[in-house]
């Protein structure tokens, strides 16, 4: 039975969403990793920080944390709301950190 206090509104997803997704994207500048490339993520799982741009052990582990709780929130929205509803969330979610941190955030990436 649902908690009647829990909101699973689209709104209440995004906005945990984005909140986790922005200090993804923090961690990742502070250690210079390319988060987009092919296999970046699964190695920062695996605790294989050789991805890392510049060693910051305590950031490199809170992204892993960050990005594995990114997953199990998603998990969590796809649950509870339509595939439409859960695609404009990630759309939202991308343009807004793109706006905010899109320029500054590639060329973090690219040196």
């Amino acid at each position: 039975m649902l908690n009647p206090s829990h909101d699973s509104s689209p709104r209440h997803w995004e906005t945990i969403l984005e909140s986790i997704d922005q200090e993804i994207t923090q961690m990742a500048i502070l250690c210079r990793i390319r988060l987009f490339d092919p296999g970046v993520i699964a190695r920062i799982i695996e605790r294989n920080d050789v991805v890392c741009g510049h060693k910051n052990p305590r950031a490199f582990e809170k992204l892993r944390a960050l990005l594995i709780m990114h997953f199990t929130a998603h998990q969590r929205a796809e649950h509870e709301l339509d595939e439409a509803q859960v695609n404009a969330i990630d759309a939202h979610i991308r343009a807004h950190l793109d706006a905010r941190l899109g320029g500054h955030l590639l060329e973090q990436l690219k040196s």
